[in-house]
């Protein structure tokens, strides 16, 4: 979400959802459609077509094809008709959140940018709501009336050498979990894999060796120039932990000059896709499977979460809007510089 309203949990640079999806042509229209990779089975099983019959796949937006090219069979679509509806479902949740009855107006909603890479697809559309039974808000000039403006990208997924690899229930990771009708002597039928970066080495057989490509986060011209040294140390802290794993440099933090404009990504892998967000600020990241994540506006929401922990500072660090664990490292790395040994020491530990 790339602009909110400041209450209610609707805020700016929130992650909505991340989602496999295929378009399928039924009859004159396109369907977007929404995989269920919850429950699956090896593709030359002979329960592969009943768990396909047994668990449905969602279809969430249609549009109709205007026209089909005679030769290479692509379809024409109006992409208004897929995006301009009401597919994040805001609806139900400004009515909960807000306690009145919105409702998504086309007629103010638009594609407010589209652009195309070779891999990827950036549009931002704003939707527009309304209320002739509006709550109350604190943060609305007129509650009858909000915009929202989501950022989408559209990836495609490649066919490369990525491996997956199983989680240890010892280990806190994020996971992927799935159902898998495979196997009937296998101990559970969930597999679990976990979200990490696709970092290949430039030098397979040395112990350290840069990436290929690094992980890069961009330090939007949206943040002061005084937070960006520590929010650069704070990322740049994660390089001991790669370091283990045999990688020196394998994640940076660079300035932007000016703003960025949408990236062109490398594609998703098949099956780390969950990888979450690192903080709701002025960053931004490009990475070497996922794309860069648009966290523009530096959410003020957050801003307590950091008060909170700057009173427990020995000295008065950069008052960076966030309470993000990464901010934190980096709230560190700048007092660690300047605290006694002792209040190093606490703080470390906290």
């Amino acid at each position: 979400m790339e602009s909110g309203i400041g209450e209610r949990g609707l805020y700016s640079a929130m992650m909505l959802d991340d989602f496999v999806f295929v378009l399928r042509k039924q009859t004159d229209r396109l369907l977007l459609v929404r995989r269920n990779l919850l429950f699956r089975a090896d593709e030359k099983h002979p329960w592969r077509k009943v768990v396909e019959r047994s668990f449905s796949d969602s279809v969430i937006a249609s549009a109709k094809v205007e026209a089909e090219h005679s030769e290479r069979k692509t379809l024409l679509v109006d992409l208004s008709n897929l995006l301009v509806t009401d597919l994040p479902a805001f609806t139900d949740w400004l009515n909960r959140a807000l306690q009145g009855s919105y409702r998504l107006n086309r007629d103010l909603s638009q594609i407010a940018m589209a652009k195309a890479f070779p891999h990827n697809l950036e549009v931002k559309v704003d939707y527009h709501f309304t209320s002739d039974r509006p709550a109350s808000s604190e943060t609305l000039p007129d509650p009858r009336s909000l915009t929202l403006r989501v950022h989408y990208s559209f990836a495609e997924q490649p066919q490369n050498n990525y491996r997956p690899r199983l989680a240890d229930l010892r280990v806190g990771y994020f996971v992927v979990a799935f159902k898998d009708f495979s196997d009937d002597n296998r101990r559970t039928a969930f597999v679990r894999y976990i979200c990490r970066w696709h970092l290949e080495k430039q030098d397979p057989n040395a112990p350290l060796s840069p990436p290929r490509r690094p992980i890069v986060f961009w330090i939007e011209n949206t943040t002061p120039p005084e937070y960006r040294q520590a929010i650069k140390e704070g990322v740049e802290m994660w390089n001991e932990a790669f370091q283990h794993a045999g990688f020196v440099n394998a994640m940076e933090a660079r300035n932007a000059s000016k703003p960025l404009p949408p990236l062109a990504i490398a594609p998703l892998p098949p099956i780390a896709q969950c990888a979450h967000s690192p903080a709701r600020s002025g960053l931004r990241h490009q990475t070497p499977f996922r794309r860069p994540l648009r966290l523009i506006a530096q959410s003020p929401i957050l801003a307590s979460a950091w008060r909170t922990l700057a009173t427990a500072m020995p000295s008065s660090p950069p008052r960076l809007k966030s309470g993000s664990a990464m901010f934190v490292a980096a709230a560190v790395a700048h007092t660690a510089r300047k605290g006694t040994p002792a209040k190093r020491a606490r703080l470390k530990a906290r």
